[in-house]
């Protein structure tokens, strides 16, 4: 799907988990090296996905666990780890990734109710506490990069913690890299899990929030998804503040709808506009406050045939 993760030059490792538990296309590591496809313990589920795919993700309630055999390909000296979770229970210590019993090459972790980062140079580990996770709800996007001597955490498109000088050569054993429990198999997560990726650069986070803020997983008409025209006009619809009038809203998204890519029927974006303004409460007019009511939502806008270019006038 165009909202899962694409392969990149960089790529070590990508692992869709999309499909039936036990075959092949679940387990496959899309990237093509067959030795990295997934191991499943303990017959893990197939759940619905963060995307809302069918069966898109795997449910590792219980005692199921996932494991990738050690490979040069998952421990670069310069790394991006990024996976999807949604976890059932926050209580104590469970793990959501591991590579060497939380004292090895890396792993990402609940410990006591926050959310920590590690990875380990110089026989040292060196860990980033992110601070208080509690969501039991929502899919949330986990992602921990290292290189050039520092360690960072990522909870969906913002860094948490704080950086961590992470000096030293990286320690690089030759454990399994297990997905919902320590490589021992110990600290079993309650949760579901989707699209792993390892990438042998760090990430920016600009990169990072790139990609997250790029996920709206609803679709409309003939397969366009939202996430292609809306997240910028979701963003400035949601960003309101006081003093701002509806007015600059309206040519905010006016913008944007303009600059989407040619070929786009405006006939189509109509489904997306109503969609997103049906979830907008409009107030009374007692409760405008400072705000003005534009009498012409259009105005100051000009529609001349040029302004159209390459794109279909609506009838």
């Amino acid at each position: 799907m165009a909202n899962e993760f694409q392969i990149t030059a960089n790529t070590k490792g990508l692992w869709h988990m999309d499909g039936t538990a036990g075959t092949a296309a679940k387990k496959d590591n899309a990237e093509g090296t067959a030795a990295l496809d997934i191991t499943e313990n303990t017959s893990p589920t197939s759940v619905t996905g963060f995307n809302g795919e069918a069966d898109g993700a795997y449910g590792l309630g219980g005692t199921p666990t996932l494991r990738i055999d050690d490979n040069a390909a998952i421990k670069p000296a310069s790394v991006t780890i990024l996976i999807w979770c949604k976890w059932n229970n926050v209580s104590g210590t469970k793990v959501l990734l591991d590579k060497g019993n939380l004292g090895g090459d890396y792993a990402i972790f609940l410990d006591s109710g926050n959310i920590k980062y590690r990875i380990r140079t110089d026989s040292t580990d060196r860990t980033v506490d992110g601070g208080a996770f509690s969501d039991t709800a929502s899919w949330h996007l986990f992602g921990l990069t290292y290189g050039s001597s520092e360690l960072k955490g990522y909870l969906d498109d913002s860094q948490v913690g704080s950086t961590v000088a992470a000096t030293g050569t990286y320690n690089s054993s030759t454990s399994n890299l297990l997905i919902g429990s320590t490589t021992s198999g110990a600290n079993v997560m309650d949760g579901s899990v989707d699209e792993l990726h390892i990438i042998d650069r760090v990430w920016t986070a600009t990169e990072i929030s790139n990609y997250y803020n790029s996920i709206v997983p609803l679709t409309i008409t003939d397969g366009i998804k939202l996430g292609d025209i809306a997240t910028a006009i979701k963003i400035a619809i949601l960003s309101i503040v006081d003093g701002i009038k509806l007015g600059d809203i309206v040519t905010q998204v006016r913008i944007r709808v303009l600059n989407i890519l040619d070929g786009i029927k405006f006939g189509d974006i109509l489904p997306t506009l109503r969609f997103i303004w049906r979830g907008i409460t409009r107030p009374s007019s007692s409760s405008w406050g400072d705000r003005t009511k534009p009498t012409t939502t259009w105005s100051n806008e000009s529609h001349t045939t040029s302004s159209w270019t390459n794109r279909t006038k609506p009838q």
